[in-house]
């Protein structure tokens, strides 16, 4: 199990398909609990309030793995760009020379304009 569960998510996709038979299992989940509160509901009492509270808790549960899906499918997207992206260059460094010239001119020019 344990050699089985450290290869389950090598890929953000593996995690993405994951999320995916898990969005199944809720929903399928989630349509047995109507149909048990619809069948109890002329009951009352603690268990149907019990199964609401399990339906809005499910309904939760489904919104964390939309938004789940969405962030992985982002992050996908974002790591295809990447790869596909040539390495950017290194800005070239610039000549200490060079500094020194422009504030020997900025120097300059300020005590003329005094």
């Amino acid at each position: 199990m344990n050699g089985e569960s450290s290869r389950c998510f090598q890929t953000m996709e593996s995690a993405l398909e994951y999320l995916l038979l898990l969005e199944e299992a809720v929903i399928d989940a989630r349509e047995e609990l109507e149909g048990e509160v619809g069948s109890a509901n002329g009951h009352g009492g603690p268990r149907v309030e019990a199964l609401r509270l399990a339906l809005y808790q499910m309904g939760r549960l489904s919104g964390h793995i939309r938004k789940s899906q969405g962030i992985l499918s982002d992050l996908c997207l974002v790591r295809g760009l990447l790869q596909a992206a040539p390495p950017l260059d290194p800005p070239a460094p610039l000549e200490q020379h060079a500094l020194e010239d422009s504030d020997h001119d900025f120097l300059s020019a300020s005590r003329i304009a005094l």
